[in-house]
């Protein structure tokens, strides 16, 4: 089972100009491969590189002080992630997909190019820009009282972020315990909201990696209105209930 190939960094502009400034970007690349659990780079490291994943997964973690795990990010095929300066990492990253490929930049020759080249200096603010809306969105999620709602939220994002057709699968390449830390929750809670879901028949898994999203309006609906007091779904999806949520909290 395989995932999209990002081959080379997005560059907003077209034409010439900006095919010159990506090739001399991408010559600076040095391309490594991970396999699962494999760091890519540890918490209090100094940013000497940029990074880009080209083929597979990565997550991005941390220990709070009572040595629970917190994924805040998961990075897929296109996304650009290790952007700052000189002081140490907060985060760790680990690979979580076979045969991760994942392209490592210099830091300082990136910032020399950039200065030099006004295509480069925009195109790293716009991925720069791409990764704190995705994270703002991340904090509505958690934001949301009910595992439901947090669980629908999380394949909308997921959804939108692999950039497919509504009648492709989406391809979740990360584990149930991956998605529980990620959104604070218990795994066996996130399994049985996936299962609600998939009862309501809003979701069908085609594989344990793979859900199509059958009816993405309840799926909205499920994410958005749960989380106003006192709404109620428009129509039902199933006999059964909403089970009740998950009441853990989730630590800064």
């Amino acid at each position: 089972m395989d995932i999209p190939t990002s081959a080379s960094i997005h560059v907003c502009a077209r034409g010439a100009g900006s095919d010159r400034s990506l090739g001399a970007l991408e010559r600076l690349a040095v391309v490594a491969r991970y396999e699962v659990g494999e760091s890519v780079y540890r918490c209090n490291e100094p940013v000497e590189h940029w990074y880009r994943v080209v083929r597979g997964a990565a997550r991005k973690s941390a220990l709070s002080s009572d040595g629970r795990r917190q994924i805040v990010d998961f990075m897929l095929p296109g996304d650009v992630f290790g952007l700052g300066f000189s002081r140490p990492r907060h985060f760790c990253v680990e690979a979580i997909f076979p045969a991760t490929l994942i392209a490592r930049y210099p830091r300082a020759s990136v910032e020399r190019l950039a200065d030099s080249d006004p295509l480069i200096a925009h195109n790293i603010r716009e991925l720069a820009f791409e990764t704190i809306a995705r994270l703002q969105g991340r904090l509505v999620t958690l934001s949301r009282s009910k595992a439901l709602e947090r669980v629908s939220s999380f394949l909308l994002e997921m959804a939108d972020r692999s950039r497919i057709g509504p009648s492709h699968p989406v391809f979740l390449p990360m584990s149930r315990y991956d998605i529980a830390d990620y959104l604070g929750l218990a795994v066996e809670t996130v399994s049985r909201a996936l299962t609600e879901l998939r009862q309501r028949q809003v979701i069908a898994f085609r594989s344990v990696r793979q859900v199509c999203i059958c009816d993405r309006a309840a799926l909205e609906e499920l994410a958005e209105k749960l989380a106003q007091p006192g709404a109620q779904l428009s129509r039902p999806r199933a006999a059964a209930p909403v089970r009740r949520p998950d009441t853990n909290q989730v630590s800064n």
